[in-house]
């Protein structure tokens, strides 16, 4: 079964609409990382008023995706520039995710390891868009402000001038200044020397401005 018939399968076995607003699903909340992945597991230690097993693991891996799912969607939005694309590369990490959970250090925040399966999907996923060119309808960032998972953004010029970098710029630019990963964690995320990344933010920041300022747009400040 692909990875998108999964993760459908697992919606549809979730409802996470209904579960999000159930009691149940709601008593997660406040729920540590360690604690929630421990859940998502399986882990039999792990209980919640009453409820374990597979009926805690279902409410649990839905708190998961709930808190991480817009977040992902954004980051997605902003390297692939593309709203569907952006679903799709969301619902291919959480379930990458969820089937690899055990593999995360829990005692590490979830969120750096999460990025790096999402920068690994953009970059599968625009490779495989180049070599399959279709018409994309690229709407402008104003169109989508009523998107919820949108939020926050940088402004259609600058988006603009996001895609004219180097795709490696580009997702530097992302994780440093949108996403607030320090050096030391693009690094690790992207698997290239500290002194890489450095390069490659100076390089953004000069393109960008060198850029904006072609279209007599000056922001106060990019670094």
């Amino acid at each position: 079964m692909s990875l998108s018939s999964n993760f459908n399968a697992l919606k549809t076995k979730l409802k996470p609409e209904s579960l999000e607003s159930s009691k149940e699903c709601m008593s997660l909340v406040d729920w540590d990382e360690g604690r929630l992945i421990a859940a998502c597991l399986g882990d039999e230690s792990v209980s919640a008023d009453g409820q374990t097993g597979s009926s805690l693991r279902a409410m649990a891996i839905c708190e998961f995706v709930r808190r991480h799912r817009d977040w992902i969607f954004r980051l997605s939005y902003r390297l692939m520039h593309h709203v569907q694309d952006a679903e799709d590369v969301t619902q291919d990490v959480l379930v990458r995710a969820i089937k690899n959970l055990h593999r995360c250090d829990r005692d590490r925040s979830v969120r750096p390891w999460l990025t790096t399966i999402t920068v690994n999907c953009c970059k599968t996923a625009l490779k495989k868009r180049a070599r399959q060119p279709r018409i994309y309808e690229e709407l402008p960032i104003s169109t989508l402000e009523n998107h919820s998972r949108i939020g926050d953004d940088l402004g259609e010029e600058l988006q603009r001038a996001l895609d004219t970098l180097n795709p490696n710029y580009k997702t530097c630019f992302v994780l440093f200044y949108l996403q607030e990963h320090s050096c030391d964690e693009i690094s690790t995320i992207m698997e290239v020397p500290i002194g890489t990344i450095k390069t490659w933010l100076y390089r953004a920041r000069h393109e960008l401005m060198t850029h904006l300022g072609r279209r007599n747009i000056w922001p106060e400040k990019i670094g």
